[in-house]
């Protein structure tokens, strides 16, 4: 299982885009208008048929993120973070590069997050967990701000998650 360190809502288009697609989870009616049926059957098999929460990440000129995108597999656990905290966690589902469904999704016709992965279960923690904490962990300087999504070393994958567990992880949301 990897480990994903992802900014989502630091700022105020990120804490939109975090309402509409983990606070909210995406409607199927969105996700008929862009994906194949087979995807469609796909994506609902991996979340057991609920409405899924969604992320993305942008197309880079150095390919950075497609890279990313491409080593992310179902199961990985990724780190939602706010200001200076990690407020929320899901486990990949599926994954699908869609610019078509990213602009329905984000609403950003020029900056499309066109790599797009599916959560489920998805988590809320009761209390955010400081940046400074997991860093430490993930053997990552204290004052580390998250920029852009980024992997935690495999042999710190297990301490950041005994400090998440301290937080309240798993928190299952309803």
């Amino acid at each position: 299982m990897n480990l994903l360190l992802q900014p989502a809502a630091s700022d105020s288009k990120g804490r939109c885009n975090f309402y509409r697609t983990i606070e909210n989870r995406v409607s199927q009616r969105v996700l008929a208008q862009s994906l194949r049926p087979g995807d469609l059957t796909s994506l609902a098999s991996e979340t057991s048929g609920k409405a899924p929460c969604a992320w993305g990440l942008r197309d880079d000129s150095a390919g950075r993120n497609q890279q990313t995108f491409d080593r992310l597999e179902s199961g990985d656990l990724v780190l939602f973070g706010g200001v200076k905290c990690a407020i929320a966690w899901g486990n990949v589902a599926w994954k699908a590069e869609s610019p078509g469904l990213a602009v329905r999704l984000w609403d950003d016709p020029d900056h499309p997050l066109r790599f797009i992965y599916f959560l489920a279960p998805v988590g809320f923690f009761d209390s955010p967990v400081p940046r400074s904490e997991i860093n430490k962990c993930a053997g990552l300087e204290p004052d580390r701000v998250w920029a852009g999504a980024s992997f935690v070393a495999p042999e710190s994958t297990i301490p950041v998650i005994e400090l998440l567990r301290i937080h309240g992880f798993p928190k299952i949301a309803a």
